[in-house]
């Protein structure tokens, strides 16, 4: 039943928001993708032929005096009826309102056929939009709290390097080796440092005969070459 009820209106969302939402519900999303994109392409096309019809009756009201002085003339009635329907066309669907029916008549008509063809829930793209503004948002403001971006301090204790840095590093783990001036590290120990670094790492020597995976060439300053968002 949830997906008849509330899934139509749930896939329109982002699948990040989607999932949140619909945890507890068993969806089909395909199929609620299909009823969406079958309400939303009928309903833009149901409200685009109303309002035309609406608008074709103001227009032939507001071209009445021209029609009505031309009636004499059979050739100039022509004209001003040949000119009437492109004309009238043309302005009824360069309107804000028009463009929007017809944007959702497409978005809902492509969900409908990805949904038939490829069984692909796919949701509104205006949501879509605003959930990328409101990330990247999210993103510059978290940037400017970090501070600038500054050289890593590489220091050496034993056969350990310590490497103090601006920024997190969420793609160092265990299963990561970083190669720094031709020796091979692991990820040992993750502690909160002092601004302006206050990501500190902890790296250990492999072990012998350990297998490397996920190679890492790590250089103090690789952080400067990324551009801070919103700068």
């Amino acid at each position: 039943m949830s997906t008849y009820l509330l899934g139509p209106f749930l896939v329109l969302l982002p699948q990040t928001y989607r999932e949140r939402l619909g945890r507890r519900l068993e969806i089909n999303w395909p199929r609620a993708a299909l009823i969406s994109g079958v309400v939303q392409a009928g309903a833009a096309m149901l409200l685009l032929g109303l309002r035309y019809v609406d608008f074709i009756h103001r227009a032939i009201q507001r071209y009445g005096d021209t029609m009505v002085e031309a009636a004499g003339n059979r050739e100039a009635l022509g004209r001003a009826l040949g000119t009437l329907g492109p004309t009238t066309w043309l302005e009824y669907v360069f309107q804000p309102v028009s463009l929007l029916l017809v944007y959702l008549f497409i978005e809902g008509s492509f969900r409908l056929l990805a949904a038939v063809s490829a069984e692909q829930a796919l949701g509104s793209l205006p949501l879509y939009l605003l959930e990328f503004g409101r990330a990247r948002g999210a993103e510059i403001r978290r940037e400017r709290a970090l501070g600038p971006l500054i050289l890593d301090e590489v220091t050496r204790s034993g056969n350990e390097l310590r490497i103090a840095s601006c920024r997190p590093r969420d793609t160092w783990d265990h299963l990561t080796t970083i190669e720094y001036e031709g020796e091979f590290y692991e990820l040992a120990e993750t502690f909160a440092g002092q601004p302006p670094r206050p990501y500190v790492y902890l790296l250990c020597p492999i072990p012998p005969g350990k297998v490397i995976r996920g190679l890492h060439h790590y250089r103090p300053d690789e952080l400067l070459a990324r551009k801070t968002p919103g700068t």
